[in-house]
């Protein structure tokens, strides 16, 4: 006996010995006849013992409870199926026991009976560091605390390992949970415990069921509800056990399938929050490993959301989920010191002549100007995005820059391509655009001797309804749509339904529904009368275009574009036009000065109220004050700011500081109550003026003249547009900037509106519209401190 025991326990030391079958008697003596101090854990389907070889090597016994012995197939079945699996991230089977014993039992009426009872037993490798879930639950001491690096491998091993046995061995866990996966001495994840696997066969995708088993808080919806058991069952406890490392409580958001808004608002929440929670453990950690990291987190978190969701379909494959892994595990560690990149791949899903938006965050992390440029990493012109773009990512502040793809009626033929993103420090703001952008990267590697730092990023193009797993987060600034136009000189958003209105160079005016991007009427005027300043007076059902050659001219949206009325109100443009808030009446803008207007009495019988005439050049815009209906604000080329007084023409007082045209202003209103002005001008500014104290508190610079202000009405942001197309927001609170939002080169921002309902704000450029959402991140800021602090606000 002691010569085969000897014989057995050699084969056992060999780590590629096939699994063999083992004598009861021999793993009786290994365990002390299954004592309880050999015992290793418990679980719903068998006790694990601690078997010692003479040699001191350590194997894992797993001896199956007698009530799960009835149908010995299924025994026989996770045998098989476990015999040639060799993977890192899986326990190894090295034996097993298939054996009986007549033993003498006690029947309930006090006799005894001999009956045969099959003993069988699965033995393993032995992993000596216990379960996952001793390390991601609450910790009780330091030393089981997991740095985010070491959850990171976890969480790829795991992924790595659930991939083999789903692509490899076509078998589904059914039993995913941290006690099923074991860490060993480096801690390396393996999954363990088949006893609810199932095998498919080549054919087969899933599998119906009467009988569902498995762990609460892990089991997929439709495998405990239906029965229905696919690789996505295994998927959702993925996503359940990535939460649970990253958070060390498997909670997340609860999925209301009738509200997807609420879905995409919780999912949100929740990121945010483990978010923040991260930034906090990385707040000591080198720069680019910190860069690096939180790339990770938002990677997993937006992973683990797809894996449970509880329609089945929507979740990614393993596959999906170790390319998005392998992407975010890569960095350029000289690059991530310049600019943060985000994300690393750039996914456009096309709509047959649309313009397709996708954004990419880049955060510069000097206290220098970083000078960029993407371009496609070829010489092929055929490329599907509108490249190269280029830019100045301004010091401590995040850029984000919109890529477009062009406008295609089929979907084209090469969807991937290879980009390259080149950034180097620059001491100067220059202005770059097309080809000149490319020369400026080549002169300053070749010529002045500069580093110009690379990172390589991918483009992909991708149908609506196509399965491709989406790794993006939610972000601070998304674009929801983009519409070419002709030359926009103006527009106008509707407070009540869903239109925006857009004047022309030509004289096109055009309405159009924001919800369904589709157009709802357009109107001609003469050319040489183009409109230049446009206004809703929603209650009525009209709209008020103001053109260069001094008209006002009433429409009927809702009867067909009807022209209710045309009055000549100046010599020259009409500039602006304001609605007053509760009475009917209108300011109009000019050369000449600006005028009152009272439409009662309907728009035939509308007369001048007032005129105000102290500005000595033209008036570019009037606003009414919403704190106090009988006044308002006035900018000039003269570079002023007058408030006013409906009942005066004199002005209350003038507000100097700007040193060129004013070009826009509005007022806003913080937090603590206190009202302001923010006003914009081409001298490259935009100021803060404190209403009470009646002086400029703070000036707002930027690289161009700005050319459209607009407090955000639910958010403590301020938004500026310019004239080299960039979109400034500002924090309302600390006036702090935030965002540079690159949109369209350099395009002039011609206006800016935002959608009430929804808070989007409508961005208008001088050939074409975007609709972008913006969400409050303000905690993240704050966490963020002065990596978002910008060095351009100055008092």
């Amino acid at each position: 006996m002691t010569s085969s025991y000897e014989e057995l326990e050699k084969k056992l030391e060999d780590s590629n010995a096939t699994p063999m079958s083992l004598p009861l008697q021999f793993l009786k003596t290994i365990t002390c006849d299954f004592s309880t101090d050999s015992e290793l854990g418990r679980g719903g389907f068998g006790v694990v013992y601690k078997g010692v070889l003479r040699s001191g090597k350590i194997i894992a016994v797993k001896k199956l409870l007698d009530l799960h012995l009835v149908d010995d197939k299924s025994f026989q079945n996770e045998v098989s199926s476990l015999m040639e699996m060799r993977h890192q991230h899986v326990v190894r089977l090295i034996g097993y026991c298939a054996e009986s014993s007549w033993e003498n039992i006690k029947q309930p009426n006090g006799d005894f009976i001999w009956a045969e009872i099959p003993k069988r037993l699965l033995c393993f490798e032995y992993v000596c560091n216990q379960s996952l879930g001793k390390y991601i639950s609450v910790p009780t001491d330091e030393s089981s605390v997991l740095e985010w690096n070491m959850r990171f491998r976890i969480i790829k091993g795991i992924c790595n390992g659930l991939n083999f046995l789903h692509e490899e061995c076509r078998m589904v866990h059914l039993d995913l949970k941290p006690e099923n996966i074991l860490m060993d001495v480096k801690m390396k994840p393996k999954i363990a415990d088949f006893g609810l696997s199932r095998i498919f066969g080549d054919q087969q995708s899933q599998i119906f069921t009467i009988n569902s088993f498995g762990s609460r808080g892990y089991i997929a919806p439709e495998y405990l509800i239906q029965g229905l058991i696919s690789k996505k069952a295994d998927i959702f406890s993925l996503g359940v056990i990535i939460i649970e490392i990253i958070t060390g409580s498997k909670d997340y958001p609860y999925f209301q399938l009738d509200s997807p808004q609420s879905i995409a608002t919780s999912c949100q929440h929740f990121t945010e929050e483990v978010l923040g929670s991260w930034r906090c453990e990385f707040k000591f950690t080198e720069k680019c490993k910190s860069a690096l990291y939180n790339q990770q987190v938002h990677q997993c978190i937006a992973i683990a959301l797809k894996c449970v969701d509880p329609v089945m379909e929507k979740r990614p494959t393993t596959k999906d989920i170790i390319q998005v892994l392998n992407i975010s595990d890569q960095v350029i560690p000289c690059f991530g010191a310049l600019l943060d990149i985000y994300p690393l791949q750039l996914l456009f899903r096309f709509e047959p002549n649309k313009l397709i938006p996708c954004s990419l965050d880049l955060t510069n992390n000097t206290d220098k100007n970083v000078a960029f440029v993407l371009m496609e990493n070829s010489n092929d012109r055929s490329c599907f995005l509108c490249l190269p773009v280029s830019g100045i990512v301004a010091p401590r502040s995040t850029y984000i820059l919109v890529v477009r793809m062009s406008q295609h009626n089929e979907l084209p033929q090469e969807r991937k391509v290879n980009l390259i993103l080149q950034a180097s420090a620059c001491d100067k703001l220059i202005h770059m655009d097309g080809d000149l952008c490319i020369k400026y990267f080549q002169k300053a590697e070749e010529e002045l001797g500069k580093y110009v730092h690379k990172m390589t990023l991918k483009g992909l193009c991708a149908l609506p309804g196509e399965t491709i797993f989406e790794h993006s987060i939610p972000r601070s600034v998304k674009v929801i749509s983009m519409e070419e136009r002709d030359f926009i000189y103006t527009i106008d958003v509707n407070q009540t339904e869903p239109q925006i209105i857009t004047s022309h160079l030509f004289g096109h005016v055009r309405i159009w529904n924001y919800d369904t991007q589709k157009p709802m009427g357009s109107i001609e005027i003469p050319r040489g009368h183009a409109a230049c300043s446009s206004r809703w007076v929603a209650l009525k059902g009209w709209f008020l275009l103001g053109t260069v050659d001094g008209f006002i001219h009433v429409f009927n949206y809702r009867k067909k574009m009807q022209n209710i009325t045309s009055l000549k109100v100046c010599g020259g443009a009409v500039n602006s036009l304001a609605i007053h808030p509760t009475r009917p009446y209108v300011l109009s803008a000019c050369p000449t000065g600006i005028k009152l207007w009272d439409w009662h009495n309907h728009w035939f019988a509308w007369k001048c109220m007032q005129t105000f005439e102290e500005h000595t050049k033209d008036v570019r815009a009037v606003v009414f004050n919403p704190e106090d209906y009988n006044s308002f604000a006035s900018a000039s080329n003269d570079g002023t700011i007058k408030l006013w007084s409906l009942h005066s023409t004199k002005s209350d007082y003038t507000l100097l500081g700007h040193s060129e045209t004013v070009r826009c202003l509005d007022f806003f209103t913080r937090i603590d109550g206190q009202q302001y002005l923010i006003s914009g001008s081409y001298d490259r500014t935009a100021k803060i003026w404190d209403m009470q104290k009646k002086k400029c508190v703070r000036t707002l610079p930027h690289r161009s003249g700005v050319c459209c202000v607009l407090p955000h009405p639910t958010l403590p942001l301020l938004v500026t547009g310019t004239a080299d197309g960039d979109v400034f927001l500002w924090s309302s609170t600390n006036f702090r900037l935030k965002r540079i939002f690159h949109i369209r080169g350099l395009s002039r921002v011609h206006g800016l509106a935002y959608l009430m309902e929804s808070g989007r704000v409508v961005v208008a450029h001088k050939k074409g519209v975007s609709v972008i959402e913006i969400r409050d991140d303000e905690e993240i800021v704050s966490s963020e401190g002065s990596a978002v602090n910008s060095k351009l606000a100055t008092d």
